[in-house]
């Protein structure tokens, strides 16, 4: 399974194909009713303002699996030291589910809340996200 960080120094064609895999994945109809309290669309300016903010000083960490140059699972986490470390989302296309990449990307989380010293790991979850 091939993860990865989207990062500051990632090339400007990983970034665009992930704004793209992520509008896709998030912005889908089974999936945004659970990813936005809102219900409103995400759109390539925000995803690409997000995205030019990543670097040191940056809490929100992306990562991606990225299997035969298709991006097709998602995990926003937030690994700031003072207000803790959160979930913010995650994603999985609807053709790659059963195949484990939540679960990876979940233990890839929790893996990095360990290593940065946090002692509990924050998520939200509607009621009706099963």
């Amino acid at each position: 399974m091939n993860c990865y960080e989207l990062q500051s120094s990632s090339s400007d064609e990983e970034k665009k194909s992930f704004s793209k895999a992520f509008l896709r994945l998030w912005n889908h109809e089974d999936n945004i009713k659970y990813l936005s309290f809102t219900g409103v669309l995400f759109k390539e300016e925000q995803i690409n303002s997000w995205i030019s903010e990543l670097g040191s000083m940056n809490p929100i960490k992306y990562y991606y699996i990225n299997e035969r140059n298709d991006i097709s699972a998602i995990i926003i986490i937030n690994t700031d030291s003072v207000n803790g470390f959160e979930i913010f989302g995650l994603c999985v296309d609807s053709s790659s589910k059963s195949k484990g990449y939540g679960d990876f990307l979940i233990k890839k989380a929790i893996d990095i809340a360990v290593k940065s010293g946090h002692k509990a790991i924050w998520t939200s979850v509607l009621a009706d996200n099963m």
